[in-house]
């Protein structure tokens, strides 16, 4: 039997509202897939980096460029943090 924590069933969900072309109900779904994932995590953990960014290319097709910049920016931040300056995930 295989178990999946709350946020990988809302990043599905995510993944079929993007599929329909939904792209509100899958930003909201990825907001609380975050949410989800900050529990064990906590809020400023570089392994939150994928989940983010999720949520800024949700926010640039959605045309909500200035949270989309600041979420791009967040992204860049926790991947700085985690891998250094100069990384190729970085740089």
């Amino acid at each position: 039997m295989i178990i999946h924590s709350v946020a990988d069933i809302l990043g599905c969900i995510t993944n079929i509202y993007q599929t329909q072309g939904d792209l509100n109900n899958a930003l909201q779904t990825t907001k609380e897939e975050v949410m989800y994932l900050k529990i064990p995590l906590g809020n400023n953990n570089p392994d939150l980096a994928p989940a983010m960014e999720k949520i800024a290319v949700l926010q640039f097709k959605n045309s909500k460029f200035n949270d989309a910049l600041c979420s791009f920016k967040e992204v860049l931040r926790m991947r700085k943090a985690k891998f250094g300056q100069d990384h190729l995930t970085v740089g």
